[in-house]
């Protein structure tokens, strides 16, 4: 790896940064401003530097904090990159992490967090692996602005209770095809083990497959205190007896609003968005579903919640 100032027309800690690849991506000592106006606050934003990895580098472990960069697309057959550091930015910089040559029965992940905070991976494309992004243990984590297709078993999966992490403005799409024994659920982002305060924002989530019999989720999140809005849904797939499921929240007080779902009718189950597991309850107001008896279950209705069979 190469020390690399690399991103087009930014500023970060007072260093001027170039590129050819990111145009309209601008990082400065708050964060990272994107081409559609949202900004991603960044941990490690001020340290005036971007680490450069190449695909000479691939596999990779992060282990210090920094802002590190793609400047080329990055293939692997295992895990590419490993943060094992906190306050690491990790700007894919609009390149491929591609795990596509190992095939169906992979178990490998594109992109892992392990038992850090404050990790940020944002800006690229993730494809051919079990999970594009995995995350055990990393508070404070932010996951944005990536497209994640082609993946075999979830877009972004969060275990062990990565506290108050962030999921958002990510394009998630043709998840499925496992051949990986005992994988019959398939989702475009899971949240596990109660990781409380998480918020799961303004995905694009479409074309979820689950093998026969199995069970194809959009969001499934366990999180107290945890917020799924303004997410759309749509051409979750499965045969033979299995289950499409847009949402499902298992938490106390999380907030649902602004859900725009799609489910096919055959294979849906009755409600769009279900509130479920002992003790968890939250707030549901103005999601739309088409394709569902009921737009919500075991929430507090807050309004604005319409169904269409």
């Amino acid at each position: 790896m190469k020390k690399f100032l690399n991103l087009a027309f930014l500023f970060l800690g007072g260093a001027a940064l170039t590129s050819t690849h990111a145009a309209g991506l601008n990082l400065n000592p708050t964060g990272i401003t994107f081409p559609d106006g949202s900004i991603q606050p960044t941990a490690a934003g001020g340290q005036g530097k971007c680490t450069e990895i190449t695909q000479s580098d691939i596999p990779l472990t992060i282990t210090s904090p920094g802002v590190y960069c793609l400047t080329e697309n990055i293939s692997s057959g295992t895990t590419a990159i490993t943060i094992n550091a906190n306050d690491v930015v990790l700007n894919l910089n609009g390149y491929l992490v591609d795990g596509s040559s190992v095939g169906s029965n992979t178990s490998q992940q594109g992109i892992f967090c392990w038992n850090q905070q404050d990790v940020v991976i944002t800006n690229g494309t993730i494809q051919g692996y079990y999970w594009g992004v995995m995350l055990n243990n990393c508070d404070g984590a932010q996951v944005t602005h990536l497209r994640m297709m082609n993946n075999y078993g979830a877009g972004i999966d969060m275990w062990n209770g990565s506290d108050n992490a962030l999921i958002a403005h990510n394009q998630i799409y043709h998840i499925g095809g496992t051949t990986r024994p005992g994988s019959s659920w398939i989702y475009g982002i899971s949240v596990r083990s109660d990781s409380p305060g998480a918020r799961i924002l303004d995905n694009d989530i479409y074309d979820i497959f689950s093998p026969s019999g199995g069970r194809s989720y959009g969001i499934k999140a366990s999180s107290t205190g945890g917020e799924v809005s303004n997410n759309r849904i749509s051409g979750l797939v499965t045969t033979g007896g299995g289950l499409e499921i847009p949402i499902t929240f298992i938490g106390k007080g999380g907030l649902l609003r602004g859900n725009s779902l799609s489910g096919s009718g055959t294979n849906a189950v009755t409600t769009a968005i279900s509130i479920s597991g002992i003790g968890s309850s939250g707030l549901c107001a103005d999601n739309k579903a088409i394709g569902f008896a009921t737009a919500t279950s075991s929430c507090t209705n807050g309004g604005g919640n319409v169904a269409a069979p």
